[in-house]
């Protein structure tokens, strides 16, 4: 098996993707994790320059909402068919039900395979967490690295809650709960990387700086009616922020300039600039 890589570094690099491709191969298979790459426009963009150029492109997701180590490692040792397998490209996206774990990781040639832990998982019992995550994830690790050993593994720092949360007997009301919060799962995640030597998307970091610029603020949540407190909002420019988080940890490109804007966006400009160099802080800070 021979899988030569080549890295392309610059602003606005991804639009030439196309022209790079042309006359080595007709097709390109496209990974992603989940909606946010199509929000921030890096989609379109990576589309347009391959179709321009004449090249097929298709992207592939193995997805379950919110589910933590534990229940992935529960269902990949039974081979339990929980998850949804997305298929897009020029014709639309396809939905499969039912496929299983294991499944859906040998059905492609991953690039990037991520991990990450619930946030409130890592607020319970930090031990308990801690410990619970070494054997779940060492399991998972072994198996995806044996089936994929040119794959790039990353975990993904998640997010303290938002001012305002309370559900299952967990309450965030106050800055002060939220930054708390926040140290735990810096904590969980530090230890983590360190112990399996990943690198990792920090999100986390970059709510956190986010929250204390005053053009942004602890909205990073919002999402109109369907706003919980809890998941990365649209409205409030915490997908946005993502999105840009890792786009740059994956690609190495600076995300500050990026020009792309997620489809039917209401962010302002102000807030888009601050979001982008957020992001761009917590990357350059999390590779020392």
């Amino acid at each position: 098996y021979y899988n030569p890589t080549r890295y392309v570094f610059g602003t606005g690099e991804y639009r030439t993707i196309g022209t790079l491709l042309q006359g080595s191969t007709d097709k390109v298979l496209l990974h992603y994790g989940g909606g946010s790459v199509k929000r921030s426009g890096l989609y379109d963009a990576v589309v347009t320059s391959l179709k321009e150029a004449g090249i097929e492109s298709r992207i592939c997701n193995v997805y379950y909402s919110g589910c933590k180590l534990v229940q992935h490692w529960t269902w990949w040792k039974k081979g339990e068919s929980n998850y949804q397998y997305f298929e897009t490209d020029e014709n639309g996206r396809k939905k499969h039900e039912g496929f299983s774990l294991r499944r859906g990781l040998a059905r492609e040639n991953w690039d990037v395979i991520s991990f990450q832990q619930s946030s409130a998982q890592m607020r319970e019992d930090i031990e308990a967490a801690r410990n619970n995550a070494y054997k779940y994830l060492t399991d998972l690790l072994n198996y995806t690295k044996k089936q994929f050993p040119l794959s790039n593994f990353y975990w993904h720092h998640t997010w303290s809650y938002q001012v305002g949360y309370d559900r299952s007997g967990f309450k965030v009301d106050s800055v002060a709960k939220q930054t708390e919060m926040a140290g735990w799962i810096k904590t969980f995640t530090l230890e983590l990387c360190e112990k399996y030597e990943l690198p990792r998307i920090p999100c986390g970091d970059a709510w956190q700086y986010a929250r204390q610029d005053s053009r942004v603020g602890d909205v990073l949540c919002n999402r109109g009616a369907k706003s919980d407190n809890y998941h990365d909002g649209d409205e409030g420019g915490g997908q946005y922020l993502n999105a840009c988080v890792w786009f740059e940890t994956i690609t190495g490109q600076s995300c500050i300039g990026n020009t792309w804007r997620p489809e039917n966006y209401t962010l302002s400009e102000s807030m888009i600039t601050a979001l982008q160099q957020v992001a761009h802080r917590a990357v350059a800070e999390s590779r020392g």
